[in-house]
């Protein structure tokens, strides 16, 4: 039986949401995945296309309680991806005070409507918390 692939894309500033992305890819390899986390600048768009799930990330830009958005980096890798609507999609994001509508917009850049279900995971130090785990697994029996 073939293992279901994922791909965990982060966009890092500070290492935070690196650390969370490979927290996340390490959880679905011992759900026996063939997972793994990359960097936007390091992710070719064979490893999307190849992937069942796919995971995208960033770290939280904006004001401190308001405005918050992937960052411009990040909002101009998904636009030039190939169509992954066809793919599960999730999304996790880091923080240092609230994500605020991040979720929002990151859909919005990936060409989804904003009251799509798609998962989303967020953490403020990087660590895959026990809600995230559970959260996870909905996401994969899903």
């Amino acid at each position: 039986m073939k293992k279901l692939k994922a791909i965990v894309i982060y966009d890092s500033k500070n290492g935070v949401t690196k650390k969370y992305g490979e927290e996340i890819s390490e959880f679905l390899q011992k759900k026996d995945f063939d997972a793994k986390a990359v960097s936007i600048h390091n992710c070719s768009y064979e490893d999307i296309l190849e992937s069942d799930y796919v995971l995208l990330g960033s770290w939280t830009n904006g004001f401190f309680l308001f405005g918050q958005h992937p960052n411009d980096l990040w909002i101009n890798f998904v636009k030039t991806i190939p169509n992954i609507k066809d793919k599960k999609i999730g999304l996790f994001a880091t923080y240092k005070i609230s994500t605020g509508g991040i979720f929002k917009k990151m859909k919005k850049h990936l060409g989804f409507n904003e009251d799509e279900n798609l998962l989303e995971l967020k953490s403020r130090d990087g660590s895959l918390q026990v809600s995230a785990k559970l959260m996870i697994n909905d996401f994969l029996k899903s």
